[in-house]
């Protein structure tokens, strides 16, 4: 015959993990919901770059700056170009109304052009013949 097995005191606290692990379970979900509301409030708020402006150079524009401004920019931005960048600069924009400008030496602008850039188009200026004659523009 089977005598009853008697109750240890680790089955008394069975009803208190329980209660913790409801609260895991819990506390998971609601960071689950938080994280998926943080996406989404980040999808909706943030304007992702669909335009491309592509500056092409030579090594005459060796050390020169590359800035873009805007309205939609808070600072201004800037490469430098040099052999590392291959006498170029890449800025991945939003669409909208900008000033090119590239500096040299003391800062002040040797090249400055308003630009409107469309969404999904690439415009590429080409600044590869610098001072022989006037830079190429095209439009992808």
């Amino acid at each position: 015959m089977v005598s009853p097995v008697p109750l240890s005191s680790e089955s008394a606290k069975a009803p208190e993990r329980g209660l913790f692990v409801h609260i895991i379970i819990v506390l998971a979900c609601v960071l689950f919901l938080a994280t998926v509301a943080l996406l989404y409030y980040r999808s909706i708020t943030v304007q992702e770059p669909k335009t491309i402006l592509v500056i092409n150079g030579s090594d005459q524009l060796n050390d020169a700056i590359a800035q873009v401004d805007g309205p939609s920019l808070v600072n201004p931005l800037q490469v430098k170009m040099n052999v590392s960048t291959s006498y170029g600069a890449r800025f991945y924009l939003a669409p909208g109304g900008y000033t090119l400008s590239i500096l040299a030496g003391a800062k002040e602008p040797i090249y400055q052009h308003e630009i409107i850039l469309s969404e999904g188009r690439t415009w590429t200026i080409d600044l590869s013949k610098w001072g022989k004659q006037t830079p190429q523009q095209r439009v992808d």
